[in-house]
């Protein structure tokens, strides 16, 4: 007479391998994707490369810098239409009147940015060197071609404030730079 519970046990495991891929009684896993920076960085060297190969053959340009300091620069094709990434900075602390958030301001405050990391992925190189943020801001991508949109942009978020109308709204935070290319995965 055949054992009844081995045959259950049996036709249970075989359920389980022919409707979920499993043996015996092990926990069924939920396949979830992952995206790495080093799997990013593959789509973006791939799609930079195919870019520039196909501005070559439609005779657009890859990089623009114009006199006004805006750089534009081709990433990609999305639908066969070119993707740029552009620059631009309207105004920026005082736009938004960050003076408010500083000491004395009229919010209270008195926030300065100290003990904060701050990144910034741009158009080109950062200027570390300046004087309102030398020794707080570090070009971590190896990017040499430097932007002086980038520098401005940098002085926006992290200027200390030597030239007292350049002040930045994160005045005492550091500063990580990058240029723009491979920023996902960076």
């Amino acid at each position: 007479m055949p054992n009844t519970k081995l045959t259950l046990t049996l036709l249970f495991s075989l359920f389980l391998t022919i409707f979920f891929g499993v043996q015996g009684h092990s926990q069924i896993e939920q396949f979830t994707p992952i995206i790495t920076s080093d799997s990013l960085e593959k789509n973006f060297e791939r799609d930079k490369t195919e870019a520039r190969e196909l501005a070559e053959r439609l005779n657009l340009p890859v990089r623009l810098e114009m006199e006004d300091g805006t750089i534009s620069e081709l990433m990609r094709f999305e639908n066969r239409r070119p993707v740029y990434y552009i620059t631009h900075n309207a105004g920026g602390a005082d736009m938004i009147n960050t003076s408010e958030l500083y000491s004395g301001g009229s919010a209270g405050l008195n926030l300065s940015g100290e003990g904060q990391l701050l990144g910034i992925w741009d158009g080109g190189a950062v200027r570390t060197s300046h004087i309102e943020f030398e020794g707080r801001a570090e070009q971590k991508d190896g990017a040499t071609q430097l932007s002086g949109h980038a520098t401005h942009v940098a002085g926006t978020m992290v200027a200390s404030g030597i030239d007292s109308s350049a002040r930045g709204m994160s005045w005492a935070a550091d500063l990580h730079t990058y240029d723009w290319n491979n920023d996902n995965s960076e």
